[in-house]
């Protein structure tokens, strides 16, 4: 049997701001950011969203706050909404 290990990385904020900014800077969407920092897209996503909240907490405005950690490029949909509709579409001419 194969034994599972874990590797924490561990990234200070002062690295993980200047990545941040460096990946708003190149057009980068979360998963690219979250590699350059070697965390994974839901951590990075946490810590982004923790870090924001702070802020505010701190008494930083939206606009602070948006400074600070701008939004990435977004991911483009996955089409889901779109075939879901479809789905549902289909299932209502049947029993119509």
């Amino acid at each position: 049997m194969s034994e599972v290990t874990t590797v924490k990385t561990e990234v200070s904020g002062t690295d993980f701001h200047s990545q941040y900014m460096e990946s708003v800077n190149a057009g980068d969407t979360m998963p690219l950011f979250a590699a350059r920092v070697g965390l994974k897209v839901g951590s990075a996503i946490a810590r982004v969203s923790s870090i924001r909240g702070e802020l505010r907490k701190k008494g930083a405005t939206e606009e602070e706050v948006n400074k600070l950690f701008p939004s990435l490029t977004r991911v483009a949909g996955s089409g889901r909404a779109k075939s879901k509709s479809d789905f549902i579409d289909a299932l209502l001419a049947k029993v119509r």
